[in-house]
């Protein structure tokens, strides 16, 4: 033997010994604390080992089924499954599965050996035992805590269960790539369009081949690629002497053919975005449970369909034009009920929702809560406030067109939205005021207390700073941001229904009315003009950020408020996309469908007057009921800086 054999092979035994000793060592911790887990969490464990998800049925308002989540096929037996199936499984992913006891110590040392020689982690030499576990009970981080408590419930499990009952947990709780649903059986249907029970040898050799990466290996995908990786489990099984050589030429020579994909309707991605939520709701309702449910929410079906086809064409035909990528849109009425959400341009292309996670600067959208904090504080519709030049902290607003228009009422200074005014009122009110009006309104994002929020600069979401227009809307009453109605079981047993919010009065009546004075002046003669409705009567307010970031535009009729956000995720400028522009746009649309056939109304606090139209149809317009304007005069003070946006008026300081 040479010198450099002789060092090799020195080596490789020092390996041997050592990894032997860690092993040895690693096996006797973990059954130590395999006993102190069966003391302590056995029951917790056998819990979530037999856990089956609910069946989650989720309807509109009226009727319509928008989706069904935690939908299985249902479970079978071991006894049920072909042999060809069982040994292409266990001839690819442990084939000492009947021999080891959760950790396959061949299995290991390979595993190790071939990490040290490739100088990094490539390989687990995880046992089915091993995999069962990381599906049921453990999260996808890798740390060297989860890994020890694999191992630790694994030998839990070999202790507790026999070989045939973890195989079978195993083939109903893995993930072959169907559709989202897991298990054998929701596979073969979704593959092969029959039970899992009459598989043959080439579709079993298929399904255990998507174990090691179900999307990878997917035939829908790649189908060369999946039918290579089916002769690598051919390949095991024959090695293994699960079938002889004719049956594997056989396989290899008439591979599994997939079912048809027959698409009977487009899929339903137009409410995927407020079934995520509605989701996310239902845990914190009702916490866990094994239970099917119907949870009725307060969607309207058709209006969610169409409204997700706005957004996505809306976007589209202006993508290129307004560098502007993404849009967000929720409708709600008088008393909170979520009537539509759109989270996205497409579900498709990102799960994210923008209405209620994405925070993002409200800008002049904010200023409303600003001048009804200076309404409480004894201010009106008409009280003069001076738009000049100031500075409060070291930090000085300005205003978009670079000059002032000196004595202004608060009624014009909304409409035209002039930062200077919306600057002087907070700090003469005091930002203390302001955010605890902004919270009593539903805004629980903590806002940042500095002069600046006056203007908007403090993140919210698009769902709470629209559920803060409400109020306005409905005379005054709090109303809670909702989607869900009522959850119940099967059997009709009810479980949870929305609590009843909207009687509690949150703004004195006369502020209302000088709120909806202010904010239908915008779309009268402000920046919201695009916004306008000729049949109905409506207030809101544009906004927009530094270097036009954020767009955004919230408004109400007497029936509904809706708010819009548009911008890119990445938090780059647009094209000069402004609140006036593209929000208000799309706003006018999503209202206009869902104002059809409503026979219109007037604003709290405004009465309807006659306007004639060119064809001497007769709308309603309102105006200021002048019993409840009281004149009164604000002295002068401090004003602060105005993000910069595009004027769409001449008269318009901004379009925000």
């Amino acid at each position: 033997m040479s010198v450099r054999q002789f060092g090799r092979s020195s080596a490789l035994g020092r390996f041997i010994g050592f990894a032997a000793f860690t092993l040895f060592t690693l096996i006797i911790t973990t059954s130590i604390f395999a006993l102190w887990f069966d003391r302590n969490y056995s029951d917790d464990l056998r819990a979530t080992l037999h856990h089956k998800a609910p069946i989650i049925t989720v309807l509109s308002a009226d009727g319509h089924v928008l989706a069904k989540r935690g939908v299985h096929s249902g479970d079978i037996s071991l006894d049920e499954l072909p042999h060809s199936l069982i040994d292409a499984v266990i001839a690819t992913e442990d084939r000492r599965f009947f021999s080891h006891y959760g950790i396959d110590p061949r299995g290991f040392l390979r595993a190790v050996w071939n990490n040290i020689a490739k100088g990094r982690l490539r390989q687990g030499g995880s046992t089915i035992t091993q995999q069962l576990v990381k599906n049921i009970f453990l999260t996808r981080k890798r740390t060297m805590t989860r890994k020890f408590r694999e191992l630790v419930i694994a030998f839990w499990l070999e202790a507790h269960y026999s070989k045939q009952q973890i195989l079978e947990h195993y083939f109903n709780r893995v993930y072959f790539g169907s559709g989202g649903k897991h298990g054998i059986e929701a596979a073969a249907q979704y593959f092969f369009n029959t039970s899992a029970k009459n598989l043959d040898l080439p579709q079993s050799a298929l399904l255990a081949g998507l174990l090691k990466a179900p999307s990878y290996y997917s035939p829908r995908k790649n189908l060369a690629r999946s039918r290579a990786r089916t002769a690598i489990v051919l390949d095991n099984m024959l090695a293994n002497q699960r079938l002889t050589i004719e049956q594997a030429q056989q396989a290899y020579d008439k591979p599994a053919a997939l079912k048809k994909v027959v698409r009977l309707q487009k899929p339903t991605t137009d409410t995927e975005y407020a079934v995520d939520w509605i989701m996310e709701q239902l845990q914190r309702h009702i916490g866990r449970t094994d239970r099917d449910l119907v949870v009725t929410t307060t969607l309207d079906y058709n209006w969610q369909v169409k409204s997700q086809q706005m957004v996505k064409n809306f976007i589209d035909q202006h993508k290129l034009a307004k560098s502007v990528d993404q849009a967000a849109a929720v409708l709600m009425d008088t008393k909170g009920d979520i009537k539509l959400m759109v989270g996205g341009a497409s579900y498709k292309q990102s799960q994210f929702n923008r209405v209620t996670k994405a925070h993002r600067q409200p800008g002049s959208a904010f200023k409303p809560i600003v001048f009804l904090a200076a309404l409480e504080k004894g201010r009106t519709a008409d009280s003069i406030v001076n738009d000049e030049n100031i500075k409060i902290e070291g930090w000085r607003p300005r205003n978009y067109a670079r000059f002032h228009r000196g004595p202004v009422t608060m009624r014009k200074a909304l409409a035209s939205s002039i930062n200077s005014v919306a600057a002087r009122l907070a700090n003469e009110v005091g930002l203390d005021h302001v955010i605890r009006t902004a919270k009593k309104l539903g805004i629980h994002t903590p806002l940042k207390k500095r002069p600046s929020l006056a203007l908007g600069s403090s993140e919210v979401t698009v769902l709470e700073m629209t559920g803060a227009y409400v109020p306005f809307m409905n005379g005054g009453y709090e109303a809670l941001p909702h989607i869900i109605k009522q959850v119940s079981t099967k059997n009709g047993e009810v479980l949870y229904a929305t609590p009843k919010t909207h009687t509690n009065r949150i703004i004195k009546r006369r502020y209302i009315y000088g709120m909806n004075d202010m904010l239908s002046e915008v779309m009268r003669t402000g920046t919201g003009k695009r916004a306008a409705l000729e049949e109905h009567a409506t207030a809101g307010k544009t906004g927009t950020t530094t270097d036009y970031r954020d767009a955004w535009f919230i408004g109400y009729s007497a029936h509904y408020t809706a708010g819009i956000w548009t911008g890119n995720d990445d938090n780059s400028p647009t094209n000069r996309a402004s609140g006036g522009e593209l929000p208000a746009l799309l706003w006018k649309q999503i209202m206009q469908m869902a104002l059809h056939g409503k026979k219109p109304k007037p604003l709290p606090g405004l009465r309807p007057r006659p306007h004639l139209v060119a064809n001497n149809i007769i709308v309603q317009r309102t105006a200021p009921l002048t019993d409840i304007i009281v004149h009164r005069t604000i002295s002068n003070s401090a004003m602060l800086k105005e993000d910069i946006s595009a004027p769409l008026l001449a008269d318009s300081d901004s379009d925000r």
